[in-house]
Formats: C-alpha cells, sequence, structure tokens
C-alpha cells in the first residue's frame, strides 16, 4: 500500500531549502521517497492513495525531548499521585494521540511510574495505540524523598546505590537514564521534606557515578536542574541533555551561572530550556486579571513568580 501526498511547499532540513510542489510517498508507515517526481518510484499494480495537499506546506514530523506523557491533562502532583498506573496509561494515551496530531513525531518520557511509560511504548510500537516514535527513561534516578520519588523503586544514596539502580533501569529497557540533580517545582514534594527547585539534590559523585554507568552501558543522561549549583554539578559530570536551568538560589531569585554555561559549551552538552512549563498557569492568571482585575492575593504572587520565572529563562537563553 502507498500513500502520495502532493503538497503547495516543503521544508526540508536536511537540504536547508523549501522545495516546491514535493510529492512524498509514504509505503505502509513508513517514508519510501520525497522529491518532484513519483515516476518509476512505484510498482505497477500497486494499491495508490493519493492526498491532495496542494494549498498546503509541509514540515518534517516535530521532535519532543523532554515530556512526561502520562502525567499530565489531569490536576497537580497531589492528584497524580493518588491516581492508579491505569489512569496514568489511559492519560498516556490520549497525550500521545494528541501529540501526533499536533506534527510531534518522536519524543522522550522523561519520567513515569512503575512501567507505565514502557507499557505505552510497547503498545505503540505494537500498533495498539497511536502516537510518536518514544523513547522512555521509566522511573527517573532520585534521592530519597525527591523529585519523583513517588514513581517508585527509584530513589538512591551514594555512588554504590546510583550505580546499582542505573543498572536495573537499563535492564529493564530504559531508553535513556533520567538523573533528578535538583528538587522540583512541586509544593507537595517540598511539604514532604524533600528537596525544593532551590536545593540540589544528588552530589557531585553521585551524578557523576550516573553519567559514567549510563554512558558504559550505552546510554544517554538527561537531568533535570532547576537549583543554581545542580547545573554545574550535572554539567561537570557531563550529563548530555540538562534540563530546565533554572539557576534558582537558595532565596529564590534566579542567577545566570556563567561557568556553568562554559562548561556545557566545552563539552558539547545540549540545554532544554523547558520553556511552556507554567505558561498554561500564566495565561489564566493574566487573562483573569485583564478581565476581572480582582485576582487573589495567592494569584498574584504566582502571576508575579512565572513572569519572573518567564522573564530569567529567556534572559538565560539568549
Amino acid at each position: 500500500m502507498y500513500t502520495v501526498i502532493r503538497a503547495k511547499s516543503m521544508i526540508d532540513e536536511n537540504r536547508d531549502k523549501q522545495l516546491k510542489d514535493p510529492v512524498i510517498i509514504v509505503k505502509e508507515d513508513r517514508i519510501h521517497y520525497v522529491g518532484e517526481d513519483v515516476d518509476n518510484k512505484i510498482p505497477q499494480g500497486s494499491k495508490v492513495e493519493e492526498i491532495n495537499l496542494e494549498e498546503q506546506t509541509v514540515l518534517p514530523g516535530l521532535v519532543d525531548t523532554h515530556i512526561h506523557l502520562t502525567l499530565g491533562t489531569y490536576g497537580g502532583y497531589s492528584d497524580i499521585i493518588r491516581e492508579s498506573d491505569a489512569i496514568h496509561l489511559l492519560a498516556g494515551v490520549a497525550n500521545a494521540k494528541m501529540a501526533l496530531r499536533a506534527g510531534i513525531t518522536t519524543m522522550m518520557d522523561a519520567g513515569a511510574r512503575n512501567f507505565v511509560a514502557h507499557n505505552l511504548r510497547q503498545g505503540i510500537n505494537m500498533g495498539l495505540v497511536t502516537g510518536p516514535r518514544l523513547f522512555v527513561a521509566g522511573r527517573p534516578l532520585t534521592i530519597t524523598g525527591g523529585h519523583f520519588h513517588f514513581c517508585n523503586d527509584n530513589e538512591a544514596d551514594g555512588v554504590d546505590q546510583v550505580i546499582k539502580r542505573v543498572r536495573q533501569f537499563v535492564k529493564e529497557d530504559s531508553d535513556f537514564i533520567k538523573i533528578m540533580a535538583s528538587g522540583g517545582g512541586s509544593a507537595y514534594i517540598g511539604s514532604l521534606g524533600g528537596p525544593t527547585a532551590s536545593q540540589v539534590a544528588f552530589n557531585a559523585d553521585e551524578i557523576q557515578a550516573a553519567v559514567n554507568e549510563s554512558h558504559k552501558l550505552g546510554r544517554v543522561t538527561t537531568a533535570h536542574c532547576e537549583a543554581y549549583e545542580s547545573v554545574r554539578r550535572a554539567a561537570e559530570a557531563g550529563v548530555d541533555i540538562i534540563c530546565h536551568c533554572g539557576f534558582i538560589l537558595p532565596d529564590g531569585s534566579r542567577d545566570f551561572n556563567e561557568d556553568a554555561v562554559r562548561i556545557m559549551a566545552e563539552k558539547g552538552l545540549y540545554y532544554n530550556p523547558t520553556l511552556q512549563t507554567g505558561s498554561d498557569r500564566y495565561d489564566q492568571l493574566r487573562s483573569k486579571k485583564e478581565k476581572e482585575d480582582n485576582l487573589t492575593e495567592a494569584e498574584e504572587s504566582s502571576l508575579e513568580t512565572l513572569e519572573y520565572k518567564f522573564q530569567k529563562k529567556y534572559e538565560n537563553l539568549r
């Protein structure tokens, strides 16, 4: 079965140009040919379906390198923690389908409870679920009581425990290893005594051990880094993808860490800014303020915090 897609133009990132009147041929579920001519590209007698997009522009599938498919669409962490793995999986199914319809064809799921993300990946690969090509971390590596500790059997303290956890995650067929190098932005986690977003989690030697073991076993590493010092520790350890880079100091302010960024550049590490995090809440509060101008004290504080966060993130990105 062949599908022939004709479009007005196509963005070709490989050749850094825009193709005019492109023809895209899909064989079964794989792209077979992209060009301007279909002659001799399809065997005679083959079943062919044609899709006319001659007034539209086609672009390659998008890649999202930081997502939590099974933890979205409903409530905050306090609600998510109480739900069953079955509900988590159903949320993942819904979000995967939504992502594919938005043009995202490859995703890295950066943390989920138990084996939910692995099950979602398997369902997509088997054709049972519609969704993007999925690479999963499964349970992220965290300290005792750390960010995402509710994912179960993922806490580690000390180099030996860190190495053992990494080996276990690889045994379970995780595609990459996610390291929670700092606390998270969830007040629910902080209220239990775990590290907040402004506090580091793993020690430098623990992060280094996680990176070394992951690389030895052929796995890429990513790290959740909100706290100021956590970014530098992850960079020095050679974490492949450093996420957030909040540069949050203990007092809650944010200050760009030039040393950490220099190390990232020297080592060729990647920065994943996750600029959209919190944008939905920010848009809601700003819209309410513009229409009603009667935010509660808590809402006003949240809006100011989010505005400050986005301002600093864009400054750091520049």
